[in-house]
């Protein structure tokens, strides 16, 4: 029996044994306890998170005169809640029109052992944006951004 081909009609018992093997060990795990699967961000820490995040956009960030900001929660506009946590600053992003604010947008937030790491842009309109990856830290029940990385301009 050499190392060639099986012969037509021949049990193909080791590639299965080998899959089934592979299944088993990627299967022992559930995916919460996986290593590299990203935590679940319970509600009250996305939003907390997302706050921190607008609040380090709006120190560095210029608005004009009579402009407001405008923010976004992963997509969509953020809870009355996270908007009442800025009176009168704020409007949903469903709101914003160019040439009349900033968006402030909170795209990903993924949990770590240190704290969160989160990817956020700001955008004035046209070709004057930012896309960053912050870095926050949980003091207490609040959360702050300790590290902003840029990673797009246009």
């Amino acid at each position: 029996m050499g190392l060639g081909r099986p012969s037509a009609g021949a049990p193909m018992r080791i590639p299965i044994a080998i899959v089934l093997c592979c299944l088993a060990i990627g299967c022992d795990q559930r995916p919460s306890e996986h290593p590299s699967a990203p935590a679940l961000v319970a509600e009250s820490d996305r939003r907390a998170i997302a706050e921190a995040v607008w609040r380090y956009q709006i120190k560095q960030v210029e608005l004009g005169t009579g402009q407001r900001w405008y923010l976004k929660l992963q997509g969509a506009d953020p809870s009355p809640e996270s908007l009442a946590a800025f009176p009168g600053l704020v409007a949903p992003a469903s709101d914003f029109k160019q040439g009349i604010g900033v968006q402030l947008s909170v795209e990903t937030i993924e949990l770590t052992e240190e704290g969160a790491k989160v990817e956020g842009s700001w955008h004035r309109g046209g070709l004057d944006a930012e896309g960053y990856r912050y870095t926050l830290r949980q003091v207490g029940e609040a959360w702050e951004v300790t590290d902003a990385v840029m990673l797009w301009i246009a």
